[in-house]
């Protein structure tokens, strides 16, 4: 029964409503009819009448670019009222009209389409262009004519061809539900045709707000049109009863039709693709006359009246003041209600506020976008224009605190056959809560999910039905999904919540590792964290050339902070540039575009950070300095190709610009104030892939701009100012990074130099990150010690404690020695020997670490007589290269009953152990001269005596010292370039 009651009262209402306002004549047509009974023709002529002047031309505040569709009609009848565009939020602009003669198919008049200069200077600036074709009766013999239909679309083809155009915007309005087959095959043929005629161009309809009788096939045409412009106006029209909003975002009094929040699931659920919806919105209002002050009111017939948004502020001092400004809360519309001492007047008409709540419909369906009628009709105002950048561009911020309702509103029922997913996102959150003041569903069959994140694939907080209300619902992510669907069926008075917030205040962390000591390329390790979540992330690897830090530009990387004297890095191409008390200075005040710059190979992938500190002073008039990047000709005027920041501390300006072949054009001109004789923390954030522009001011977001065909390279940056003496400092360039990135070493490579010695680092490498809210973390950096060089050898290694020897007698122990090796950059950490039968020969002591001792004596060895031995030698360096082997020249085992044929015979040395002396017998051949040498194993020298001895036997006794610390140690007896070595036993008091 209660479906059945349902039925009947749409049916009802939708005659009420049809009774009332058919036919309907659109604003459209209203002011085409009006503007061409005018007979006017020139733009002079449409700036007098619309008292058009020429404004000072606004920028956007930070370089905002659109994401959405903003989709402008601008009819002749404007003039040059295009001047005052904000071009950079006007995505598609749309020339009202090419009139249809039903007959033929021909123009009753195009309005100077083929030379108007708005057309020119729309193209120019790379907005996007459109014919509107209108048609307004006749359309049963249009749409049963086939030439006078293949005549309009050859003409249009011809007419977009010819102004190197986009597209077509068809606006036919009262076709009769009878034509509906015939304007749906039109529209399909004029889709075809257009786009292979002209590959990547547009056609769009002007689709009626309510789609009467069904004459437009929204199914049949999805797939076919680029856009369903709605003309999202006039719900309450010239020859309405009741005075009423013209564009209610939701029902004055829950009329299913009165409203854009239908029209909006109307289209969706008949078949329309939500990226081809662009909805249509006023910028003007109606004015009636009324029986009463009271909302809603009787109108008086035959006096209503189209109110522009320039009309109602030029008159803001009289009736239409804030006085007499109201607010009807259910369809969110403002309205203006006063007495004129004949009547009361009512006039419904949009503005910032109401636009507001109609721009977040935008991207709460998830629709393309917006169009407007007309542009020009806030001219001198820039309130609108501030709006759509603030609501429909990538600077676009989300209030941490609002309220939501159901698409019936704060004071209807839901529709049939909804089925939306949005997300909300509050700038800079951390955590975003939902609470339901009212919650009310089809149990069963109409349903809420709320997810924690940015998608229905995040983790599902509840799903939601009938009237227990979900209370408060928390997202920790700082995100909440929202997925709403209700069937074809009953529909209930839904819901509504407030969301709040906690903004993310919380700055994201970086470090970076590089290792103790590399000797070749190296992988450096980055640890980013942030409460929310990473966004970009960049690095810098520095140098030490052993004055300072640098970097190598040919990586993409710099760094000076100007801690001696100017670095050849630099060309001082104009300007008086000089080091001044740690600072780089420019004080030539006269000069106005002073140039330094350095090499820095830059390429348009990935993302750059220029990062500096700047002081602007002098004494002149406007004073200025900046920053140019990605030049190709650093000399140029402008630096050939480029971007340039400039920082204009008398206008408090802070200007983005694009050098396009030495000439340069203004992209941003955003208000900062900029204080004289400050210092100030400057970073430019660069996405080359994207061409984005970002400008940071002490970590504060102040301009931006993206740059739709990036430059593709750039091989220098340049500091430039103009009257004014500034000072520089801490001039980097950063890279972009993932967790790892790879540093290379050698005198061409990131990092040139090595370690000038053990404890001086040659590399750094810092990193600095920003989160997904665009706070930025402080520089992390860590040094690293760099050496790629092996240590030299050592330059001598000799058998033996002392000087080399050639032979030994004993069968179990041998002794070398050698000098110290050098490192300059690491130094020496230990040595290796290694003992065999050759030259670096490890058979029978493999390599053994030695530490930092200069000698060895290892024992307990199987020696053989007569068999040569040689001792090698490795030097190991801090970095832990290693040296070349070094030798020693070998030794052969003799016994001691060989030693006659060097000359020595008899050898005696007793006692053995010893105490207090020791003593020697020995027969020689021929005088000669010999050398006792007692030592301990370590190599130290107990005693020494050298004599020279005669011919026959001899029998001495050795100075030894009362205090000897060595219990094992050996008699060393060198003659004639021979050695024997004969260990010994100390006994000790």
């Amino acid at each position: 029964m209660k479906k059945l009651l349902l039925y009947f009262c749409a049916a009802l209402l939708t005659t009420t409503i049809a009774a009332q306002d058919q036919p309907r004549v659109s604003i459209h047509q209203q002011e085409l009819e009006y503007y061409n009974s005018l007979g006017l023709t020139k733009d002079a002529q449409f700036d007098s009448l619309n008292g058009t002047y020429r404004m000072t031309q606004n920028f956007p505040k930070a370089g905002c670019n659109l994401e959405k569709i903003v989709f402008g009609y601008h009819p002749y009848w404007m003039g040059t009222v295009y001047r005052n565009y904000r071009w950079n939020l006007l995505s598609d602009l749309c020339y009202f009209s090419y009139e249809v003669d039903s007959l033929t198919g021909n123009a009753i008049s195009t309005h100077g389409w083929a030379t108007a200069a708005v057309v020119d200077t729309a193209l120019l600036l790379g907005t996007r262009v459109h014919l509107c074709v209108t048609l307004f009766d006749g359309h049963a013999y249009f749409l049963g004519n086939a030439t006078a239909k293949q005549t309009l679309i050859t003409n249009l083809i011809n007419m977009v061809s010819s102004r190197g155009a986009d597209g077509v915007n068809i606006d036919f309005e009262g076709v009769p539900s009878s034509q509906k087959t015939n304007l749906t095959a039109f529209l399909i043929d004029l889709c075809t045709q257009m786009h292979n005629a002209i590959p990547g161009s547009k056609v769009s309809i002007a689709a009626p707000a309510v789609n009467w009788s069904s004459t437009f096939d929204v199914a049949a045409l999805n797939g076919y049109l680029d856009y369903f412009v709605i003309m999202g106006y006039d719900f309450y029209w010239s020859g309405s009863s009741t005075a009423g909003p013209g564009s209610g975002l939701f029902s004055i009094n829950c009329s299913t039709y009165d409203n854009l929040s239908r029209s909006l699931t109307y289209y969706l659920s008949a078949g329309a693709s939500n990226n081809k919806i662009v909805l249509a919105l006023p910028y003007y209002g109606r004015e009636w006359h009324t029986t009463a002050s009271t909302v809603p009111s009787s109108t008086i017939a035959g006096t209503s009246s189209s109110r522009t948004y320039k009309y109602i502020h030029d008159n803001a001092s009289g009736y239409y003041s804030a006085a007499n400004l109201r607010w009807e809360p259910n369809s969110l519309s403002p309205y203006h209600v006063f007495n004129d001492g004949v009547a009361w007047h009512q006039c419904f008409a949009d503005n910032e506020k109401s636009l507001k709540y109609r721009y977040d419909m935008v991207y709460l369906r998830n629709i393309a976008g917006i169009g407007i009628w007309a542009l020009g009709y806030d001219d001198t105002y820039t309130a609108l224009w501030d709006l759509i950048e603030d609501k429909l561009t990538n600077c676009r911020t989300i209030p941490c605190t609002d309220t939501l309702y159901d698409l019936g509103g704060p004071g209807c029922n839901y529709f049939n056959s909804e089925d939306f997913t949005w997300t909300l996102s509050p700038t800079n959150a951390s955590s975003v809560s939902m609470a339901f003041s009212s919650f009310n569903l089809e149990s069963g069959f109409d349903s809420l999910w709320i997810y924690n994140g940015t998608s229905t694939a995040s983790p599902l907080l509840g799903r939601y039905s009938g009237t227990i209300s979900p209370g408060t619902v928390t997202a920790s992510s700082g995100d909440m999904t929202l997925k709403f669907h209700s069937d074809n069926a009953t529909i209930y008075s839904g819901w509504q919540a407030i969301w709040n917030c906690s903004v993310d205040a919380v700055p994201p962390t970086t470090s970076v590792s590089g290792g103790t000591w590399q000797t070749h390329d190296f992988t450096a390790h980055f640890t980013d964290a942030d409460n929310v979540g990473t966004d970009k992330l960049f690095y810098q690897v520095l140098d030490f050339n052993g004055i300072e830090w640098r970097a190598n530009g040919n990586y993409g990387f710099f760094n000076d902070q100007f801690t001696s004297t100017l670095n050849a890095d630099w060309v001082a191409d104009s300007g008086n540039w000089s080091i001044n008390a740690g600072r780089l200075n420019q004080t030539n005040e006269a000069n106005g575009n002073s140039n330094i710059y350095a090499n820095v190979q830059q390429t348009n992938t990935g993302n750059w950070l220029y990062s500096w500190q700047m002081n602007i002073g002098g004494s002149l008039s406007n004073r200025r300095a900046g920053l140019h990047f990605f030049c190709d000709s650093a000399e140029g005027v402008n630096r050939g190709n480029s971007y340039f920041v400039y920082f204009r501390a008398d206008d408090d300006k802070i200007q983005i610009y694009e050098t396009t072949d030495d000439v340069f054009y203004m992209k941003t001109n955003d208000s900062y104030v900029i204080d004289l004789n400050t210092w100030y923390d400057c970073k430019i954030l660069y996405d080359a892939t994207i061409g984005n522009i970002k400008v940071f001011l002490n970590n504060v977001l102040v301009s931006q701009w993206t740059d739709t065909s990036p430059l593709p390279s750039g091989n220098a940056i340049s500091l430039r100012t103009g009257s004014c003496n500034a000072l520089f400092d801490d001039v980097k360039v950063y890279r972009s990074r993932g967790a790892n990135s790879t540093v290379s070493l050698g005198p061409t490579k990131e990092v040139r130099f090595q370690n000038p010695n053990p404890a001086t680092p040659s590399c750094h490498l810092n990193s600095i990150i920003t989160d997904v809210n665009g706070l930025w973390s402080s520089v992390s950096g860590t040094d690293v010690n760099i050496d790629w060089t092996k240590p030299d050898t050592s330059a001598w290694l000799n058998d033996g404690l002392g000087a080399d020897i050639d032979t030994s007698i004993n069968l179990s122990q041998a002794w070398a020695n050698w000098n110290a090796a050098s490192d300059a950059q690491s130094g020496i950490q230990y040595y290796l020997y290694a003992f065999g039968l050759a030259p670096g020969d490890s058979s029978i002591i493999p390599w053994t670490n030695t530490g930092n001792l200069l000698n060895v004596s290892p024992g307990g060895l199987p020696l053989l007589s007569d068999t040569m031995y040689y001792f090698s030698l490795k030097a190991v360096n801090g970095a832990g290269l290693v040296s070349q082997i070094s030798h020693s020249d070998g030794f052969i085992i003799h016994l001691l009953t060989s030693l006659e044929e060097y000359g020595l015979t008899h050898l005696q040395v007793f006692p053995n152990p010893f105490k207090d002396g020791l003593s020697v017998h020995f027969e020689l051949a021929e005088t000669t001269d010999i050398t006792f040498t007692l030592q301990g194993l370590d190599g130290k020298i107990i005693s020494r005596q050298h004599e020279m001895y005669t011919s026959g036997l001899h029998h001495i006794q050795l100075n030894i010292p009362e205090t000897i610390n060595a219990q094992h140690c050996f008699l060393s007896i060198q003659w004639n370039n021979h050695q024997t070595l004969i260990p010994l036993i100390h006994l000790n008091n």
